[in-house]
């Protein structure tokens, strides 16, 4: 339940579906309130503000990217039908950093190809790339440097993407590699904090 534009909104959805939508603004409006009340077990994923086709962001704070092996196939599908998207970039990597045990993050590698196969299979069609980390710095005594796991988990980023077929961007090169964050931040203005 909600309001449009000041007007009382309501739609309910049953819930049957692998995927349910309701169009809850038939024509463009100002203001949109909406009070979701979900039932035990259903999950509520988001508002799309777009027509068909649009641009969609699905954020996944504090992942490293392998739990994309544990999506839910038939959403995806269901998605794919109803979306059709075209374009998925994938950028994931960073969270994966803090374990040390394995330099060539081998297991990192595994995980993340598994999740890139998981989204081919749920949607056909869309091109996916893969987009690697990006620079993050660390302390070492006084100074602060790229990390050094940095250059094993790139590795592993494209050798997934290369297992998987798809295509890979280095974001770490493009920024500008080694030291470009510490570089960002001291610059003037500050370009990073």
């Amino acid at each position: 339940e909600g309001q449009v534009d000041g007007k009382p909104l309501v739609c309910t959805l049953d819930g049957q579906a692998v995927l349910n939508h309701v169009a809850l603004c038939p024509q463009a409006c100002q203001r949109l309130d909406l009070d979701i009340k979900a039932q035990p077990g259903q999950r509520f994923y988001g508002v799309s503000f777009d027509q068909v086709g649009g641009l969609d962001s699905f954020s996944s704070r504090g992942s490293h990217g392998g739990p994309l092996q544990h999506l839910d196939l038939g959403l995806l599908q269901a998605l794919q039908v109803e979306r059709g998207y075209k374009l998925v970039l994938v950028q994931y990597g960073l969270n994966a950093l803090v374990q040390h045990a394995d330099p060539e993050y081998r297991w990192y590698r595994r995980e993340l190809a598994a999740g890139l196969r998981q989204l081919e299979a749920g949607l056909p069609g869309a091109a996916i790339v893969l987009i690697s980390a990006t620079d993050r710095c660390v302390r070492q005594g006084d100074a602060w440097v790229s990390d050094p796991y940095l250059p094993g988990l790139l590795a592993a980023q494209a050798a997934a993407a290369d297992d998987v077929g798809i295509p890979f961007i280095n974001a770490f090169d493009l920024m500008g590699g080694p030291g470009t964050m510490r570089a960002w931040a001291e610059a003037t203005p500050r370009l990073a904090e």
